[in-house]
C-alpha cells in the first residue's frame, strides 16, 4: 500500500511513473488486441473512445468540438476519427437545424451494438485478468485508480486555472 507521505521518495515516484506507462502500453499492445479479437469489432482504441462516449451520453457531447474537449483531444484528430466510424458505418452525422454549419453526431444502431459488444469483451478480459485476485485486492485498486484519477483531473484544472491566469 502507498503511503501518505508529504514527500516522496524520487525512486519510488519514478517506479510508480515507470509502472503506470508500462500498463498504458500493455494496454494498447496486448489488452485492445484481445478486445478486437473477441469482439469481432475491428476499431481502434480511439475510436471507440469516441463511439463509447457517444453511445453513453449522446445528447451532451453529440458536437465535434465537445466531442474534442471530453477527450482531451484536437478537433481535427476527432474528425478523422468520425469520418473512420462513419465510413464503418458505426456513427453518422447530422446537419444541426439550428446551426447549418454545425453537425450532430449519434451512433447508428450497428455503432451501438459494437459498442455494446466491446464493452462486454473488455469486462470479461478484466474478469480474466482478475480473476485470482482476492475481492479486497480489486477494491483496494478500484479506491487507489479512483484516487488518481481525481488528482490527475485536480491537477489539470489547477493547470488550467494558472494558464488563464497568466494570460490575464
Amino acid at each position: 500500500m502507498l503511503s501518505n507521505k508529504s514527500k516522496v521518495d524520487t525512486g519510488e515516484t519514478d517506479d510508480l511513473q515507470s509502472l503506470i506507462i508500462h500498463f498504458s502500453r500493455t494496454i494498447k499492445s496486448s489488452l485492445w488486441p484481445a478486445v478486437i479479437d473477441r469482439s469481432g469489432v475491428s476499431i481502434d482504441l480511439p475510436s471507440a473512445g469516441i463511439l463509447h462516449l457517444l453511445t453513453k451520453c449522446p445528447k451532451s457531447i453529440s458536437y465535434l468540438h465537445l466531442l474534442a474537449n471530453q477527450l482531451g483531444v484536437e478537433a481535427p484528430f476527432v474528425s478523422r476519427k468520425l469520418q473512420e466510424l462513419e465510413r464503418a458505418g458505426l456513427v453518422e452525422r447530422q446537419t444541426d437545424k439550428a446551426d447549418r454549419r454545425a453537425f450532430i453526431v449519434r451512433p447508428t444502431k450497428l455503432g451501438v451494438e459494437a459498442a455494446e459488444r466491446l464493452t462486454k469483451t473488455k469486462q470479461t478480459i478484466m474478469t480474466e485478468i482478475l480473476g485470482n485476485w482476492q475481492p479486497t485486492d480489486k477494491q483496494e485498486l478500484q479506491r487507489l485508480l479512483a484516487q488518481l484519477v481525481k488528482d490527475t483531473e485536480a491537477f489539470e484544472q489547477r493547470t488550467k486555472q494558472m494558464v488563464i491566469q497568466t494570460k490575464e
